[in-house]
């Protein structure tokens, strides 16, 4: 006699073993291990798989962080055949997470509504290491910018790390994140990321940079692409820039990198806050490339008083600047005496092939300049361009900052015609005329007493005196004795962040403080 029901020929094995094995399309999930997780707490085990904490392909949040508290020396976070979809997770000291060929790890759609809710975040950290040949750390930029989903931030970053030693990211795709794909930054104060290598890692379509570097000491950023940055402003593949005097950019090579397709500059450095009593900079680039961003090399320094202009060195050793839209290297605010800049065998190609009139070399210096603009090399540089215009201009915003220590070999090539020029003071003063005034030196106003110069010298009651200052300001109010005064104060944000609270302080003219 046959057996009733339904014969289990070997296609239909075959057919039964493959919804088994499949779920939802993706690989049925493993399953977890106690018996290993506790192997793991007690030190047996030294290795760690993530899915013996399990696997949710919903939200697997819950086991990724139980595995990165595990203690573990290694973490290996398999390929699943599913995203690893998670909500922000905290990285734990000395440990190596290494994610396999084809993992995802995707921030789970809906969440990081915190406007510095990171994917991955450390701070004052050891010992951390990320690698990942052919993984991917993704996040939703979209979802970010949409103000109908999401209040704005700009720090909604893949990695965050912040006052760690010792950090280590290899082999990464690291995408679409609502801040930068690393950030590197401080979460105490004069603790700088220290000792930190970024390697053959690709951030691409990130919302604000690539890189981030805030303040690092000892780091190494080697075969790396960035590409694609755009959402809010600066934008840039890689952007240094540190936030206070106390933080610090030492030791900082890139090498071997390519910064491509990006909204801002492909390598901008924004050295303003830091001041001639911190720590001198040293950054080097090596066999860098810039191709079709807004800029190829932006950076700023201070040159507001004596003692503005950061000390240090920048060089850009057999870089490659190429198909820029605006000007590819843009040098703002840099004194004589500050950081020493070199160029040393690099070419721009093809620069702002929009704009006839624009140079592939500008010099800025800003409304409250003080000190001549210059100490920079062009050591073997070249610049290939179709157009017939000058290599270099300035722009002269304080009226009478002149130009100084600009020196070097300049090869310009237009068609099949080279030109080689020694840059001197005679050929500076043609490319870029410019008028030096007499350096006033700034009053010191501290112990004096102020008083209307004409007694009767008051403004109508119902004039409205306003007054702009961006960033740290001090306002002298005067008044008679008796006289009762008001005042407003409005913080109106720069860009799009939301307006956020600012310190007021007000101090008597006995100096008492409320």
């Amino acid at each position: 006699m046959k057996p009733s029901g339904v014969q289990c020929t070997p296609a239909l094995a075959a057919v039964f073993l493959a919804t088994f094995i499949l779920y939802n399309g993706v690989a049925a999930p493993p399953l977890p291990n106690p018996q290993a997780v506790t192997e793991v707490a007690t030190g047996e085990r030294t290795v760690a798989r993530a899915s013996w904490w399990g696997f949710d392909p919903v939200d697997a949040t819950a086991a990724l962080q139980a595995a990165i508290n595990s203690g573990a020396h290694e973490l290996i976070v398999e390929n699943v055949g599913a995203p690893w979809i998670t909500d922000k997770l905290t990285l734990a000291s000395n440990q190596r997470i290494l994610f396999e060929p084809g993992v995802v790890v995707q921030a789970r759609r809906g969440a990081f509504h915190g406007g510095t809710d990171c994917l991955f975040s450390a701070a004052g950290k050891t010992n951390l290491t990320l690698i990942g040949p052919g993984a991917t750390l993704r996040m939703w930029k979209q979802d970010y910018d949409d103000p109908a989903q999401y209040k704005r931030a700009e720090w909604r970053h893949v990695l965050s790390f912040k006052s760690c030693a010792g950090v280590h990211v290899e082999g990464l795709r690291l995408v679409d994140s609502g801040g930068d794909g690393v950030y590197l930054g401080v979460s105490q104060k004069g603790v700088p990321c220290s000792d930190v290598v970024i390697k053959k890692v690709a951030c691409v379509n990130n919302y604000r940079q690539g890189v981030s570097v805030i303040s690092a000491r000892n780091l190494l950023i080697e075969d790396c692409l960035f590409k694609d940055t755009a959402g809010t402003a600066p934008a840039a593949g890689v952007d240094f820039e540190p936030n206070a005097a106390t933080e610090e950019l030492v030791n900082c090579v890139m090498r071997n990198c390519v910064s491509e397709n990006n909204e801002g500059s492909a390598y901008t450095f924004y050295l303003r806050p830091l001041r001639a009593d911190s720590k001198p900079v040293s950054i080097r680039l090596e066999n860098c490339q810039a191709v079709g961003c807004r800029r190829s090399v932006s950076f700023v320094t201070a040159n507001d008083d004596e003692t503005a202009g950061v000390k240090g060195t920048m060089e850009f050793i057999n870089c490659r600047f190429e198909g820029s839209e605006q000007a590819p290297i843009t040098i703002g605010d840099k004194p004589v005496a500050g950081v020493r800049v070199s160029f040393v065998n690099c070419a721009v190609v093809d620069p702002v092939l929009n704009q006839p009139n624009a140079t592939p070399i500008v010099f800025t210096s800003a409304a409250n300049g003080v000190g001549t603009i210059g100490g920079v090399v062009f050591d073997g540089c070249s610049i290939r361009m179709a157009q017939d215009r000058l290599p270099m201009s300035y722009q002269d915003m304080s009226g009478g900052v002149g130009l100084g220590d600009i020196t070097g070999t300049l090869s310009v090539t237009r068609g099949d015609q080279q030109t080689v020029h020694r840059l001197t003071l005679q050929l500076i003063a043609a490319w870029m005329p410019f008028r030096s005034f007499k350096q006033i030196a700034r009053f010191d106003s501290k112990g004096n007493r102020y008083e209307p110069a004409l007694p009767k010298a008051y403004p109508a009651r119902t004039l409205r005196m306003t007054a702009r200052q961006r960033g740290l300001s001090e306002w002298l109010l005067w008044a008679e004795a008796g006289e009762q005064v008001t005042f407003t104060v409005l913080i109106q944000p720069v860009g799009k962040p939301s307006p956020r609270s600012v310190p007021v302080s007000l101090i008597s003219p006995s100096g008492k403080l409320s």
